[in-house]
């Protein structure tokens, strides 16, 4: 079994992704996604104790996935609604920084990967950052990336930074938003 984690993301780039999950005997396919979250975060961790670059598909399910509970569709960047009680919310807000502490680890990580430059990438990031509320974060990602000038920025990941803006009310930050989109 051990040599199948370790070979995880090389199976699945290699078998699909059926086969390889069926190799690691994660019978329920609908949810082995939870499995292949918590598999792409221990190695996250062990990379990082171990001090070598994790696998970018790893990391990409990191940040497609973290907080996953606090998102109302995983890839449209909308959080779900504020849980009614006081308690729902403690959980809720525990998950969210969890999981925008998962995805602020791995953009440093992908600092060191070409997935740092890469488009779909980012809006994933932007995607992530807006599903668990953390809008001030993705703001300043999306800025971030946009001054680099090395990418193409996808209009979804302005987008995601724009309604970040317009949650928080700051409509000059939606008016900047929308220049840089038009650059």
């Amino acid at each position: 079994e051990e040599f199948n984690i370790s070979r995880y993301w090389q199976l699945k780039r290699t078998l699909g992704y059926r086969f390889a999950k069926l190799l690691m005997w994660w019978r329920n396919l609908s949810s082995s996604w939870e499995k292949e979250l918590k598999l792409s975060v221990r190695q996250l961790k062990q990379g990082r104790r171990g001090g070598h670059v994790i696998d970018e598909d790893a990391l990409r399910c990191i940040v497609k996935f973290a907080g996953h509970n606090q998102r109302d569709d995983i890839n449209q960047g909308v959080p779900v609604s504020d849980g009614p009680s006081e308690k729902d919310q403690v959980i809720q807000n525990k998950e969210r920084k969890y999981g925008i502490k998962l995805i602020r680890e791995v953009v440093v990580d992908a600092h060191q990967t070409t997935l740092y430059n890469s488009p779909a990438f980012v809006d994933d990031v932007a995607i992530g950052f807006c599903s668990l509320k953390a809008y001030d974060e993705c703001i300043k990602f999306v800025k971030e990336m946009h001054s680099r000038d090395l990418i193409k920025l996808k209009q979804s990941t302005y987008e995601h930074a724009i309604y970040a803006a317009e949650e928080k009310k700051d409509l000059k930050m939606v008016d900047e938003l929308i220049r840089n989109m038009e650059d």
